[in-house]
């Protein structure tokens, strides 16, 4: 259960970090989104880039997953959902780029193809 959390945006991170939902490096001087808070009375953080922090925030509101539902993206794609990735690539398709999304949809679809 969570029981505090804020959201922060970084205007130009100082050091690089690894993106939460993504799994990619946030780069020195790119904007991030920082997510401080406790969940189960464990205090930790995590950074995301701008637009994963968007995408996931997005989805959870579009297919209304809060709390214990929580995805981060890479579990999104970890689930091999086509139709899930191909939303994101719809929606965010920067996101989905850095994620080798596409890959993921074109295997999924040869593969459907040949059955």
């Amino acid at each position: 259960m969570t029981d505090f959390s804020c959201e922060v945006h970084i205007k130009a991170a100082r050091k690089p970090h690894r993106c939460e939902h993504c799994e990619q490096e946030i780069l020195k001087g790119e904007p991030a989104d920082k997510l401080v808070g406790t969940f189960d009375g464990d205090f930790g953080w995590s950074y995301m880039h701008t637009d994963c922090a968007e995408a996931g925030s997005a989805y959870a509101s579009s297919r209304s997953c809060y709390g214990i539902d929580w995805l981060w993206l890479h579990e999104l794609v970890e689930s091999n959902e086509v139709e899930e990735l191909r939303w994101l690539m719809n929606a965010y398709p920067a996101v989905a780029s850095r994620m080798n999304v596409e890959a993921i949809v074109a295997k999924h679809d040869m593969m459907r193809s040949w059955a």
